[in-house]
């Protein structure tokens, strides 16, 4: 919490900060959802509540963070950070840019029988053909956004989370295009805690199917698990 100014320097804190605990396992996630769409929805009342600044700095599991991305919508200006253990810091590393390295696979041809379809982002880490498979995802018509060399400590700049949340949107949208009759999408994520909830912004609450969430656990199997399912309108 001591380097939290700084980082939102030259931004100001003008409110005391908003903590919300979320169990690193649980066997309810749907209740997880409801609290923080219940949060989210806190954060959004009054007036001004698209005028002001909302900073997050997450700390939580994935499916957690894509939920609050989610029921935050894209509309409210949010800021998210990155702990960068290394310096204790969540503070941006002042460094150059780095290059735009990620790709997007999977949207190449029109399905229009496929009835579900799985998106998997490997940023920190590489999700393996064999998670997938044990956890019994759909993978006819899938989209993989990938970074060259993924790794824990990629997210190193401010814009990288803007190019992540671009590639998710334009993935999502074309998905509708290519995969019109899927009543389902599953996502598979292993990445930055702020770049799940930029991802989670993305998901359109009235345009896109339900969407299944997952979280990772080493030592299980399968090591993917059903976790929060979105449910759209």
């Amino acid at each position: 919490m001591a380097t939290i100014d700084e980082s939102l320097s030259p931004d100001f804190v003008v409110d005391n900060p908003q903590v919300v605990q979320v169990p690193t396992n649980t066997d309810d996630w749907q209740a997880v959802d409801e609290e923080l769409a219940a949060k989210a929805h806190q954060l959004l009342a009054g007036d001004d509540a698209f005028d002001r600044r909302i900073a997050i700095f997450p700390i939580a599991p994935v499916s957690s963070c894509i939920s609050l991305g989610y029921h935050l919508t894209s509309r409210p200006n949010v800021r998210l950070f990155q702990h960068h253990r290394d310096d204790r810091s969540w503070a941006w590393p002042k460094r150059p840019l780095p290059a735009d390295d990620i790709v997007v696979s999977g949207l190449e041809r029109t399905l229009p029988d496929c009835d579900a379809a799985t998106f998997v982002f490997h940023l920190s880490a590489t999700i393996t053909d064999d998670a997938l498979t044990e956890a019994g995802a759909p993978l006819g018509c899938r989209v993989d956004v990938r970074v060259a060399e993924p790794a824990t400590n990629w997210l190193q700049h401010p814009e990288q989370l803007k190019w992540a949340a671009l590639e998710a949107r334009h993935a999502f949208e074309r998905a509708m295009q290519l995969f019109p009759r899927a009543r389902i999408w599953h996502l598979f994520y292993a990445g930055p805690a702020p770049v799940a909830v930029a991802i989670g912004q993305q998901i359109n609450p009235t345009m896109y199917p339900p969407v299944q969430l997952y979280e990772y656990r080493h030592k299980e199997t399968p090591r993917y698990r059903p976790s929060i399912r979105l449910v759209t309108s």
